[in-house]
């Protein structure tokens, strides 16, 4: 159910006559939601969140201990290293006794012991200086560009609205251009994302294949550019094959044997195609319709 003060929990802005996405944490505008799934999706985001105080916290209380911990163990390391390295010699030694040899072995044995021994001291020392490792992000995930939009309303409709049309099945209702013309104006004619005013296109926030309806409340203005590169619900994928099926042919509104109504709508020549099948494969309805 709308109310008159439903406002995104992102920008403020009233969202009462237009697409209201339910999140985690509110109530989202189209662009709002849009911008947060480009970002990692709301999820990550709450997470980022947690983890900047978290790191903040571990700064105040472990950072100088943790540099002085990695600072010890490092120098343990080389000392380690050199002390391997000096060790070269007495392979020599055990090769062939020589008067070089012998030498390099009486000066090898105490280095490399004093270097075993100042390599232990200091991770001992290290020890001391041992704190819980800091807080880790995970890597933002794009998962949520492809999931299904929760929108808010339930049905409730605008009493301007004819439930007839709304709910229509056959293509566009008889009044999409008023339609249209309603959203064009609500959003002051220009593409909710970029805010481009050029080759507006007015996109369902659900497609009709997936059970959207037109009311207002379900479109949304955008710009060419941001409409084939929407990827809700496989949006994008669908938009761009269709446009690759240049050479087509337009199949007549047909009912078929069963009594299932199939809108018109165009086929590409000679190729049944992927992007019909993958239609097909989407639908929750028997309607061939991409919004």
């Amino acid at each position: 159910m709308f109310s008159d003060d439903l406002r995104c929990s992102g920008c403020g802005s009233d969202i009462s006559t237009e697409p209201a996405i339910r999140g985690i944490e509110g109530i989202y505008c189209f662009p709002c939601r849009y911008k947060m799934d480009e970002d990692g999706g709301e999820e990550y985001l709450i997470v980022k969140r947690s983890y900047e105080q978290a790191i903040s916290e571990w700064n105040i209380k472990f950072k100088p201990s943790w540099d002085t911990y990695n600072k010890l163990t490092n120098y343990a390391k080389h000392i380690s290293l050199i002390s391997y390295i000096i060790f070269v010699p007495i392979l020599l030694f055990i090769g062939g006794i020589s008067r070089l040899a012998l030498t390099s072995l009486i000066v090898a044995v105490p280095l490399a012991l004093i270097s075993i021994i100042a390599a232990r001291r200091l991770n001992v020392r290290a020890w001391k200086f041992k704190t819980p490792r800091p807080p880790v992000l995970s890597k933002p995930s794009r998962a949520s560009l492809y999931s299904e939009l929760k929108l808010v309303f339930d049905g409730e409709l605008d009493e301007s609205e004819n439930s007839e049309f709304v709910y229509f099945k056959k293509g566009y209702p008889p009044d999409w251009g008023e339609r249209k013309e309603r959203c064009l104006q609500r959003d002051a004619r220009r593409c909710r994302i970029c805010g481009d005013d050029k080759r507006l296109h007015v996109h369902h926030a659900i497609p009709v294949s997936y059970g959207g309806n037109h009311s207002i409340q379900n479109l949304v203005t955008l710009c060419q550019f941001c409409h084939m590169n929407i990827n809700y619900f496989g949006h994008r994928d669908l938009v761009r094959e269709n446009i690759r099926a240049k050479r087509k042919y337009y199949v007549q509104p047909f009912t078929r044997k069963n009594g299932t109504l199939v809108r018109g709508h165009s086929r590409r020549i000679d190729r049944r195609g992927n992007f019909w099948k993958r239609v097909r494969n989407r639908l929750t309805t028997n309607i061939l319709c991409v919004s």
